[in-house]
């Protein structure tokens, strides 16, 4: 007799394997011990009296259960499939193995001699714990010697069950929320800047690799319990000014468009440019309730587009083209007139000109056009 402990801490362990997959052969095997049953495995059957392939196993020989992918889970092969009621299939349900194909039919079988027996098995019982639309079976197998589960296994399995059914749907839901979020964070991996996806009190969900580079070197901008945080308190308490403002127009509460800040960095080099900016959800549906996005670029660590590349795109000339990459790495209209050589009011006029031809208004506009593109990717 198994006693209520026992039967919580199976039903504990299939919670935590929702969490952790890795955990699943443990508790496939904690209970495969309770039932006797040293064969125990979690099987998947197409709809339809299809193919069942073994999903997650204990117990079972390796090879064989290749074999079972590739032949012996067949419906023209597997007595079991062959012979199943169709209200066995109802989830929830708990049988003995010989309810679905009495033992004299499965000895006959090739399935038993050649996939069964060489495993020493040939009893248990059967538990569905799938949907009509997604069957999986949860498989018990046993030497015939044991004989088959007994009433106080079979109201085992039947406690059991419902929590094994929860934790497989749950571990679904989560590996797809965890393939979804390594999506969206490769996503922002292909922006040309830092963007770190944050709550309405600037503190980080979300970030590419950029933006944990910038936030390790903590020159400029950090992160600690109250959020992110600057070099300097005003600077700061204006980051999170402008973050929960752009959380209000991302919630349908305000209007404001957010804001841009330069951060001053200890070590001396030029200050980080941040743009604060609420974001469309629908697209990011960041677990934890992102609101804003705080766009990090680094003038000193900036590529700056060829200047073929810009002439091809938006026609520019030559000396425009190459005024376009000295302010894309970050430098000043003066800084551009000194590399270049060109007087600042020729350099002024060139600005001009490549404001026209690109369709911005600002240098800070033309600049989030330069460097990669930030708009696109978080539908600003």
């Amino acid at each position: 007799m198994v006693g209520s402990g026992r039967l919580l801490e199976l039903i504990g362990l299939a919670y935590e394997a929702a969490a952790d997959p890795a955990r699943w052969s443990e508790c496939l095997s904690a209970l495969s011990e309770v039932l006797r049953c040293p064969a125990i495995g979690v099987f998947s059957l197409e709809p339809g009296r299809a193919n069942s392939y073994a999903s997650m196993c204990v117990g079972h020989d390796p090879a064989l259960l290749a074999r079972f992918d590739a032949y012996y889970g067949r419906p023209d092969v597997n007595p079991y499939t062959q012979r199943a009621d169709p209200s066995m299939l109802t989830p929830g349900t708990v049988v003995r193995a010989e309810a679905v194909c009495p033992d004299r039919e499965l000895r006959r079988t090739e399935y038993f001699e050649d996939w069964l027996r060489p495993q020493g098995l040939g009893a248990g019982g059967f538990a569905f714990v799938g949907t009509p639309r997604q069957p999986v079976v949860l498989s018990f197998a046993r030497a015939p010697a044991r004989g088959h589960l007994d009433m106080q296994e079979l109201s085992l399995v039947r406690a059991l069950v419902p929590h094994v059914a929860r934790a497989l749907a749950l571990g679904e839901h989560l590996e797809r929320l965890a393939a979804e979020h390594d999506a969206r964070k490769a996503a922002l991996d292909r922006v040309g800047v830092g963007v770190i996806l944050v709550d309405s009190r600037a503190r980080p969900l979300l970030m590419n690799r950029r933006a944990q580079t910038l936030l390790d070197a903590c020159d400029g901008l950090g992160v600690g319990r109250g959020g992110l945080f600057t070099m300097r308190q005003e600077t700061t308490d204006t980051l999170h000014r402008l973050v929960a403002e752009a959380a209000d127009t991302t919630e349908g509460r305000g209007t404001a468009a957010g804001g841009a800040l330069t951060l001053p960095r200890p070590s001396g080099l030029r200050p980080l440019m941040a743009l604060i900016t609420p974001f469309a959800r629908e697209r990011w549906p960041v677990r934890g309730g992102a609101a804003a996005g705080v766009l990090v670029s680094d003038p000193e660590d900036v590529a700056p587009p060829p200047a073929e590349v810009l002439r091809r795109l938006w026609g520019l000339t030559a000396a425009e083209a190459a005024l376009a990459c000295q302010l894309a790495a970050g430098r000043s209209l003066e800084e551009a007139s000194q590399v270049l050589a060109v007087r600042l009011p020729t350099v002024r006029t060139q600005l001009a000109r490549v404001f026209a031809k690109t369709g911005t208004r600002r240098q800070a506009e033309l600049m989030r056009l330069l460097v990669g593109g930030i708009a696109p990717p978080l539908a600003l």
